[in-house]
C-alpha cells in the first residue's frame, strides 16, 4: 500500500501513519511553521465518493465549533491528495482505554456528559454524526474528550443520493435497528451512544457475531443482556438509562442526547 510517510503536504512533514480506514489515512506530522505535532487526514482526490465525503466532513466541522468536537486547523489539496489538519491527541482513543477494562460509573459519566454535549450541539445544528463509537472518541486527558471523525456525517434533511443508496452506514456493532430499512435520525445517534455507554460500563458491546450482517440482525431481533449481569456495580437506575437508549423503536428512546445525559446524571 502506498504511504505518505516521509513526504510533505503544504508545510506539514508527514512522519508516520497512525490510522488507516476505508476512506482516509491519518498521519502524525510536524508543522514546519510552528514546529508543533499535528494529525493530518488525507484522501485520494481521484475517488469521487471519498472526496465528496471529505468535503461534507469539512463543511460539518466548519459549522461545528464546540469544546468537545475535535477542531481543524487547516486544509488543502496537493498532488493527488485532499487533506485537513487537526490537533494530535497523544492520549489515544476511548477504544484503547477500554482495552484495559471497563470504566466505573463516574468515569463513564464524565465521558458521556462531554460526548453528549458535542452530539447535542451537532444535532442542534442539523448534523447527524452516524458513526459514534469508542475509536471516534479521543482522550485529551482523563478529564477532557473530543468527538471526532465526521466522515459519515450528514445534514438531517439531506436528500443527496449518496446518503440514500447505501444500505448501511456506520459500524455494525453500533448501528441502530432502523438503519436496516432507511436513513438515520438523531435517535440513531442516541442508540449508538447507548452502545458506547453499555461498553464503557461492561467492557463489551451487547451484540457480536461472525459477520456484519449477523450483527445487524441481532440489533433488530435480540434484546441486549442486562448490563448489571456483566457488572454488578451497575445500579438499577443506571441500567434503565442504558436500556432505554437501546430500545428497538426510536420513539421509545430518549428524545434528545441531552435528555439521556441528564437521566444518567440524575
Amino acid at each position: 500500500m502506498f504511504t505518505l510517510e516521509g513526504t510533505t503536504l503544504g508545510h506539514y512533514h508527514l512522519e508516520r501513519r497512525i490510522a488507516c480506514g476505508g476512506m482516509s489515512e491519518i498521519y502524525l506530522a510536524n508543522d514546519e511553521h510552528t514546529q508543533r505535532k499535528v494529525a493530518i487526514k488525507a484522501v485520494d482526490r481521484h475517488d469521487n465518493e471519498f472526496v465528496k465525503r471529505f468535503q461534507c466532513e469539512l463543511k460539518a466541522l466548519a459549522l461545528l465549533k464546540h469544546e468537545h468536537i475535535l477542531p481543524t486547523f487547516d486544509s488543502g489539496e496537493e498532488r493527488s491528495w485532499c487533506y485537513f489538519v487537526m490537533p494530535y491527541i497523544e492520549y489515544g482513543t476511548l477504544r484503547e482505554r477500554l482495552a484495559k477494562g471497563p470504566l466505573d460509573i463516574e468515569e463513564a459519566g464524565i465521558i458521556l456528559e462531554q460526548v453528549a454535549s458535542a452530539l447535542q450541539y451537532a444535532h442542534d445544528h442539523g448534523i447527524l454524526h452516524r458513526d459514534i463509537k469508542p475509536s471516534n472518541i479521543l482522550l485529551r486527558n482523563e478529564q477532557h474528550v473530543y468527538l471526532a471523525d465526521f466522515g459519515l456525517a450528514k445534514e438531517v434533511n439531506d436528500s443527496d443520493a449518496l446518503t440514500q443508496t447505501e444500505e448501511l452506514i456506520g459500524t455494525p456493532e453500533y448501528i441502530a435497528p432502523e438503519l436496516a430499512e432507511g436513513p438515520g435520525s438523531a435517535s440513531s445517534d442516541i442508540y449508538a451512544l447507548g452502545i458506547v455507554l453499555y461498553q464503557m460500563l461492561t467492557g463489551r458491546v451487547p451484540f457480536k457475531a461472525r459477520t456484519p450482517i449477523a450483527v445487524c440482525w441481532k440489533h433488530i431481533l435480540e434484546q441486549p443482556m442486562q448490563p448489571s449481569l456483566l457488572n454488578p456495580a451497575i445500579s438499577y437506575p443506571v441500567e434503565q438509562v442504558i436500556l432505554r437508549a437501546l430500545e428497538k423503536e426510536p420513539q421509545r428512546r430518549f428524545q434528545t442526547v441531552r435528555e439521556m445525559a441528564q437521566a444518567y446524571r440524575e
